[in-house]
C-alpha cells in the first residue's frame, strides 16, 4: 500500500475515453475508470488493480472542471427533463 508522500496528483489532460471512461493508472498502466460527477467534486480516484489514490491539481485543471461541471449540470438538467416529459406521457 502506497503512504500518503507517495500519493500522486494528475490533471484532466490525463483524461481520456475507451472502453470505459477514465485514465491509465500512472503506476500499473491499468485503466482507473472515473465517475465524471465524482471528478467535478474532485474526489480521489483510487486505482482498483495496485491501490495508487490521485487526486486532482485544482489549480492546473481548474477550466477543465469548470467545463466538466457544466457537462455534469446538463446532463443532469437533460435527465430531468426526460424523466419528468416520460412521467406525463404515460398519463
Amino acid at each position: 500500500m502506497m503512504s500518503e508522500a507517495q500519493k500522486k496528483e494528475t490533471d484532466l489532460t490525463n483524461f481520456r475515453t475507451g472502453h470505459g471512461r477514465g485514465i491509465k493508472c500512472p503506476q500499473c498502466q491499468s485503466l482507473i475508470e472515473i465517475n465524471p460527477v465524482a471528478l467535478a467534486a474532485c474526489a480521489p480516484v483510487i486505482c482498483g488493480s495496485c491501490g495508487l489514490e490521485l487526486t486532482v491539481d485544482r489549480t492546473q485543471s481548474a477550466e477543465a472542471l469548470k467545463a466538466l461541471q457544466k457537462l455534469v449540470t446538463g446532463v443532469q438538467k437533460a435527465e430531468t427533463l426526460y424523466n419528468s416529459a416520460s412521467k406525463l406521457g404515460k398519463r
